[in-house]
């Protein structure tokens, strides 16, 4: 049974105040990543950031609610002051380390986003700017080998960088990336498993992945895919999907992070994946319009928004931590700003349909 609008927003509303109390601690210059229980909260995170705007122009047309434009504006207004000479972007909790392809890449998305929504040229030339910075970067295998979070580590989520340039591509000045995003995805769709995992899935080589990064990989396919009219993927991504669907019906919870083998580490359940996961799922429902995808999202949503810290103070309210419980090994005594905003996208998207 769906869940009722009314429902739904009345939910996801302590998560977007809580948002926005992120943005508002630093003076509207970027998001917070994280508030951490009894060290408060951090600095702002420009790669979390740089998604985390989509979501407030999303809510913005819901409600209405200016603060969410101002919020939005400021927001991509300092990432474009803080952008480098290259193109790229710094990494890391407040922008402390050298540009890496990841977070430069999702921060496409929002000041992409951004000029959709103004028409202001600053946004589309500071996306034109990375853009041109990653595409400098892709090796002629179709991947990124430089400028990686772990030296030497090619990880699978780069399908999500995939689809971040595919989206920039309908900015003005904007070079013809289509070439190189089919290479770019061929070369990553070579780490489906017959068993629809995907090697390298993981923040680290030969570890459990997070299902964090396990739904960006998978959703990166999955958005890229749509957009190249790649239907055997778009067939693959629907295959994991329905296995992650008879695990959750089967165990009642997902673990919090799973190997290649899809052997799970059932000590902890990481909330923000939960709630990419349900986002991905309720797009398969609908790419494929199967009804057991819109289930499985729901059951996601619900495991996801169950989380949400309901009590406290104004910096815990309506914060999302990484993993349940708390202190689980993803950002144990974290409220992150990138669960918040998966949570409000899973909760928004729900109201599709």
């Amino acid at each position: 049974m769906s869940i009722a609008t009314e429902t739904l927003l009345a939910q996801a509303m302590p998560t977007l105040r809580w948002l926005q109390r992120s943005i508002d601690v630093h003076g509207g210059r970027g998001s917070a990543g994280y508030y951490h229980l009894w060290k408060g909260w951090s600095a702002p995170y420009p790669e979390t950031t740089g998604y985390i705007i989509e979501t407030l122009w999303d809510y913005y047309h819901r409600t209405g609610d200016e603060g969410l434009r101002r919020n939005a504006l400021s927001c991509a207004d300092w990432l474009c002051d803080i952008q480098q000479v290259s193109g790229a972007w710094p990494s890391g909790i407040g922008g402390a380390l050298p540009p890496i392809v990841f977070d430069t890449g999702m921060i496409l998305f929002g000041l992409t986003r951004s000029y959709l929504e103004t028409g202001e040229e600053r946004y589309a030339t500071a996306a034109c700017r990375a853009t041109e910075w990653l595409l400098d970067l892709l090796e002629s295998d179709g991947s990124w080998r430089q400028a990686a979070y772990v030296p030497g580590f090619v990880p699978s989520y780069y399908t999500r960088v995939i689809w971040a340039i595919l989206y920039a591509s309908q900015l003005p000045g904007m070079p013809n990336v289509l070439r190189q995003m089919q290479q770019a995805l061929d070369s990553y769709a070579r780490q489906i498993t017959a068993s629809k995992s995907a090697n390298d899935w993981g923040f680290h080589p030969d570890e459990p992945a997070f299902t964090h990064t396990i739904a960006y990989t998978w959703r990166g396919f999955l958005e890229s895919a749509v957009r190249l009219e790649y239907n055997e993927l778009i067939e693959n991504v629907a295959a994991f999907g329905r296995k992650l669907i008879s695990i959750r019906a089967r165990q009642g919870a997902l673990p919090g992070a799973l190997n290649a083998q899809w052997k799970g580490d059932w000590s902890f359940t990481c909330v923000t994946g939960n709630a990419q996961l349900s986002i991905l799922l309720h797009r398969l429902f609908e790419v494929t319009e199967e009804a057991v995808f819109q289930q499985g999202a729901q059951m996601l949503y619900k495991d996801a928004i169950t989380a949400v810290w309901r009590y406290g103070s104004k910096d815990t309210i309506g914060g999302v931590p990484g993993s349940q419980p708390v202190w689980g090994k993803y950002l144990p005594w974290r409220l992150p700003n990138w669960a918040a905003k998966f949570v409000l996208d899973a909760a928004l998207i729900q109201l599709r349909t």
